[in-house]
């Protein structure tokens, strides 16, 4: 039987006659077996993977899984060094657990203990304790700011571009812009890595009555810093070297899924897409609606940032496409949002070393203060720090016109702006870049006419 579970019995009697009389059953009488008093197994708990750091302000760490006749076994990560920073865990099912906030180049000690879910639960003794050490704080990010615009050889097919002369090297990861100007037509569009096989490209939606439909995708360089790009037509489909990040790994993907459910932010599980802990990802959010916009959004595990946009209709074929960063949690799990089964999304990539730390923020930071004027904004109030690059997302929600809206560091030269087509009849059609701060954590930011209903969003940064 079951530990601590209530049983029920009755008992009836015959005699031996040939055919047997029976008699008629008692009425129940209750009987509860003893709790279970055996903490789960192995005890004491061990680590499946000791404590290790991910970057100079985290370690990561999972316990060998429990196993207990009285489950689920939950868990408790304790950070006993004292040093500044460290985190114990409260009791979660989950055997994996990431102490962020931490000191660079400082030894962290934990151990993990395990208990069931027995009505007392019996606690399992503690296990021997393991020490990391943080990452030495990076120097800054190696990150070069770009606006730099380039064309598809031919039309229809992937051909290579060389960037080297943009001062792209090998290896380099790049944020390329990428554009349908065409007022009638939906346009394929896209780039991936020289000598890639993944079918990497996106149906961008006609650009209506002017403007420009947009997307930005990451994409690593080979040795002779070149990539391989499409475009439906050359005149249309135009791309934009963005930016040039010469730290981290970045793995490309093009898979697409779907949410569980719609209308509230549930988990997504993209282990199973090669993501692994803690790592970041880069998902596009599609609206392959004809005739209506659709709110779509993507966080982290656990975030509390109603981090979704209004995606707009995509007219008469292809997609209205929104692009964001986000950290999946121990367990390779996001959130994300939609609010029709319209919304769909593509994993694009994720970075197996990232090139810093990222926060993950959604605040709309204002317009500039004149039309057709690069102006400084202040992202300090919005916990910006000095000398980061902040993911910045520009949203255009006028119905009858583009807009051109853009960003740059501050005392730039770069004209670095998307002239953001019209929303049509609804929804925000949406242009995103990175943007490094300066020592003051100021940037200068573009808008053609500040009376449209538009608005600057800071999606996060990275340190």
């Amino acid at each position: 039987l079951d530990a601590d579970t209530q049983y029920t019995y009755t008992v009836q009697m015959r005699d031996s006659a040939t055919t047997p009389n029976v008699g008629t059953a008692s009425s129940g009488a209750n009987a509860t077996t003893d709790e279970e008093t055996d903490a789960p197994t192995p005890n004491p708990a061990t680590f499946a993977s000791a404590p290790s750091a991910d970057s100079s302000s985290a370690i990561s760490m999972t316990a060998t899984t429990g196993s207990d006749q009285t489950g689920p076994v939950e868990y408790y990560f304790d950070e006993t060094s004292g040093e500044n920073g460290g985190t114990s865990s409260s009791w979660q099912t989950s055997p994996n657990y990431t102490d962020s906030g931490l000191d660079a180049s400082t030894q962290y000690t934990y151990t993990v203990q395990m208990r069931d879910s027995a009505t007392t639960p019996n606690v399992g003794t503690v296990s021997d304790p393991e020490n990391a050490t943080t990452d030495a704080a990076p120097d800054g990010l190696n990150y070069t700011e770009k606006y730099q615009e380039f064309t598809a050889s031919s039309s229809d097919s992937w051909v290579d571009a060389d960037l080297s002369g943009y001062g792209v090297a090998s290896g380099d990861i790049l944020e390329i812009g990428i554009r349908n100007s065409r007022g009638g037509n939906e346009r394929w569009a896209g780039v991936r890595a020289n000598g890639s096989s993944v079918n990497r490209r996106v149906q961008l939606h006609e650009a209506e009555s002017g403007g420009w439909d947009t997307t930005t995708m990451h994409v690593v360089a080979d040795a002779d810093g070149k990539i391989e790009i499409y475009a439906d037509h050359t005149s249309n489909n135009v791309f934009y070297l963005l930016s040039i990040w010469e730290d981290g790994s970045y793995t490309e993907k093009y898979t697409s899924f779907t949410a569980n459910s719609t209308g509230s932010f549930v988990d997504e599980d993209l282990s199973g897409l090669g993501v692994g802990a803690n790592q970041m990802v880069e998902i596009m959010i599609r609206n392959n609606s004809s005739g209506t916009e659709y709110y779509g959004g993507v966080r982290a595990n656990g975030s509390s940032n109603d981090r979704r946009v209004d995606i707009h209709e995509a007219e008469s074929g292809g997609d209205d496409v929104c692009v964001m960063i986000a950290q999946a949690d121990g367990d390779g799990k996001i959130e994300v949002y939609a609010e029709n089964g319209s919304i769909d999304y593509v994993l694009l990539g994720y970075w197996t070393t990232a090139p810093g730390t990222y926060t993950e923020k959604f605040t709309s930071v204002g317009k500039p203060a004149s039309d057709n004027t690069w102006l400084d904004l202040d992202l300090t109030g919005s916990g910006v720090p000095d000398d980061a690059v902040a993911e910045m997302l520009m949203c255009n929600g006028n119905g009858s016109s583009e807009n051109y809206m853009g960003v740059r560091t501050n005392g730039s030269s770069d004209n670095r702006r998307f002239d953001i087509q019209e929303s049509e009849s609804g929804g925000r059609d949406c242009g995103r870049m990175h943007v490094l701060t300066d020592a003051g954590a100021v940037i200068e930011q573009y808008m053609e006419d500040r009376s449209d209903t538009a608005e600057f969003y800071l999606l996060g940064y990275w340190e």
